[in-house]
């Protein structure tokens, strides 16, 4: 798992769809340094999906949805809210 996690924190993942290409950025701490993210990836005016634990999202939520508006962007639809646990992931 640590070494999974390590790669995940070394490059985003790259989805190459030509012009709807996008990254996913996943790792631990996330929130801490979402602005600065979303100022770089999102466009005023875009979409960012939101992707949260079921026990994370309640502590989260107030502080990523702030970021995401901070940045001039909106949340494309209802985030997406799944059940903790690996074999949920």
């Amino acid at each position: 798992v640590v070494e999974v996690e390590d790669l995940w924190r070394r490059e985003p993942v790259a989805v190459p769809l030509g012009e709807r290409s996008y990254r996913v950025e996943i790792g631990p701490g996330m929130r801490r340094t979402l602005s600065s993210i979303l100022v770089e990836l999102v466009r005023p005016g875009g979409s960012v999906l939101v992707v949260s634990e079921d026990r994370v999202w309640p502590l989260v939520r107030e502080r990523i949805e702030k970021a995401i508006v901070g940045v001039g962007a909106r949340v494309l639809g209802a985030p997406l809210v799944f059940p903790a646990g690996e074999e949920n992931k």
